[in-house]
């Protein structure tokens, strides 16, 4: 019962993800596409550093979802063709901390993960200063 429910708990933030993924896709074809590059180069990093499939399937979709939080952020500043303000700039900036929100609630991208493959498929120091300052500090 306890697999069936875990199971369905992250269909569920599956699906939720695809949806918040999709909705930014409408709103901006550029982001469609440059999330896809992003994707596609993750994928060839991890094969080129000769990473299993499943940790190559993850980068893929880490690649996929790492704007996640520029649904959070106006329109017209995500397709503005002139120069950014300083307030807007700091509006697109905020686009990490909202998407950083959006994936902690989904349970899948845990700290646990980064502590396992420090040192070996991340770099220790870089992970280390993650789970301190970011992490930690909850931003």
């Amino acid at each position: 019962m306890y697999d069936v429910k875990l199971l369905e708990s992250k269909s569920i933030k599956s699906k939720t993800l695809n949806i918040i993924t999709q909705t930014l896709y409408e709103r901006s074809k550029e982001e469609s596409f440059h999330s896809e590059k992003v994707s596609h180069l993750c994928g060839m990093i991890g094969k080129e550093m000769g990473l299993d499939e499943s940790m190559i399937s993850e980068l893929i979709i880490l690649g996929k979802v790492h704007d996640i939080g520029k649904i959070g952020i106006n329109q017209d500043i995500l397709v503005k063709n002139e120069v950014l303000n300083e307030s807007e700039w700091a509006e697109v900036k905020r686009h990490s901390e909202i998407g950083y929100h959006i994936l902690v609630s989904s349970n899948e991208m845990a700290k646990a993960e980064l502590l396992k493959c420090s040192g070996t498929q991340f770099d220790s120091n870089i992970v280390s200063i993650f789970i301190e300052k970011v992490l930690n500090n909850k931003i």
